[in-house]
């Protein structure tokens, strides 16, 4: 669900779509995909890691859920067209050591 929020905000803090309306619409679809991927991701990793103890399951799938959320965010909440509001289309708080 945060991968979600991130989107919705780099929408919002870009101007991105036409209406915030239309943006929910995609975000609303986005959800349920996002929880399934999040959902096979930690079984996989409890398959694969849970074996060699708690903290390297959670840490594993922790890195595994950030890795998801950089994809996402690059691949979905980066806009391919110019914005006026975003130089070049990354929000103003995004952090600069986390490329896009």
């Amino acid at each position: 669900m945060g991968t979600v929020l991130v989107i919705g905000a780099m929408w919002n803090s870009c101007d991105a779509g036409v209406n915030s309306s239309a943006n929910s619409l995609v975000l609303m679809f986005m959800l349920p995909v996002v929880w399934l991927v999040t959902a096979v991701i930690w079984t996989v990793v409890h398959g694969a890691v849970g074996g060699l103890g708690r903290k390297a399951a959670v840490l594993s799938g922790v890195a595994a859920n950030l890795s998801l959320l950089w994809f996402l965010a690059s691949a979905v909440g980066g806009m391919d067209y110019p914005s006026a509001v975003c130089p070049d289309n990354i929000p103003a708080w995004w952090p600069a050591f986390v490329p896009i």
